[in-house]
């Protein structure tokens, strides 16, 4: 069963560089394919704090959470809607905030600043 988000479309319309236009699924993005994951998992051993600039869904904090339940997650992300699926979906200990300002770790052992393409 793949959870959705209260109120957000199922697919959205894309466009390439090309003009060419396709769509994609959302729940495409609520989970990692098997090479983020073992990108993921490689990095975080030995890690404390762990920064996800731009968290989306929080699909790599998803990983990392089942890892490790003790890694500290901070997620920074604009939307309030992935913020809020993030809160649901992610156990503590875990943040997430709409700037980095507002951040009050001072120190990360890992940032991660990953896009949608390498899914």
């Amino acid at each position: 069963m793949t959870k959705t988000l209260q109120g957000a479309p199922q697919t959205v319309t894309m466009r390439n560089l090309m003009g060419e236009e396709f769509d994609i699924h959302c729940a495409d993005y609520l989970s990692c394919g098997d090479i983020e994951t073992r990108i993921l998992k490689k990095h975080i051993k030995g890690r404390h704090n762990v920064l996800d600039f731009g968290c989306g869904a929080g699909r790599h904090l998803k990983v990392i959470r089942e890892e490790d339940p003790e890694l500290n997650l901070v997620g920074i992300e604009i939307d309030d809607l992935l913020k809020e699926y993030c809160n649901a979906s992610i156990n503590t200990p875990c943040s997430f905030h709409s700037q980095l300002s507002s951040v009050t770790e001072e120190h990360f052992d890992l940032i991660l600043l990953l896009g949608n393409g390498v899914g």
